[in-house]
């Protein structure tokens, strides 16, 4: 079963998302993905941060960890640098049309019941933060 860490960015009533355009499907996913050797949860979801959203952030806390096709942790962080939408994973250069195409977005909380946010689980936990 695969590890993977995901971070969730809220500003100004606004979360950063990552959508998902695969084949025929749209879909929205909290940013992330899978924790390498040697490497701690926490600093997975700083590395995929700057990968996928171009930007540094300062892990404030575990919110959440889920099984849903592995198990995913899930931190609550801040941007502490770098600049939004900027990624340099390999994933957010578009060549790899087999995977779909990767957009990072803001959209606003109050939103994510109406998205098809994966998995649907995640989102009364971040509804329910302070």
């Amino acid at each position: 079963m695969r590890k993977r860490s995901r971070i969730i960015l809220i500003q100004s009533e606004q979360i950063a998302l990552i959508k998902r355009v695969k084949e025929s499907e749209t879909y929205y996913v909290i940013p992330g993905g899978g924790i390498e050797d040697g490497e701690t949860p926490e600093e997975a979801a700083c590395r995929e941060a700057k990968e996928e959203l171009g930007v540094d952030v300062m892990i404030k806390g575990l919110v959440h960890t889920e099984k849903w096709n592995g198990l995913h942790y899930y931190f609550l962080a801040e941007i502490s640098g770098g600049e939004f939408g900027k990624g340099s994973g390999a994933e957010m250069n578009g060549k790899n049309e087999a995977k779909g195409k990767y957009i990072p977005m803001w959209v606003n909380v109050t939103g994510l019941t109406e998205l098809p946010l994966r998995p649907k689980s995640i989102i009364d936990k971040i509804l329910s933060l302070p």
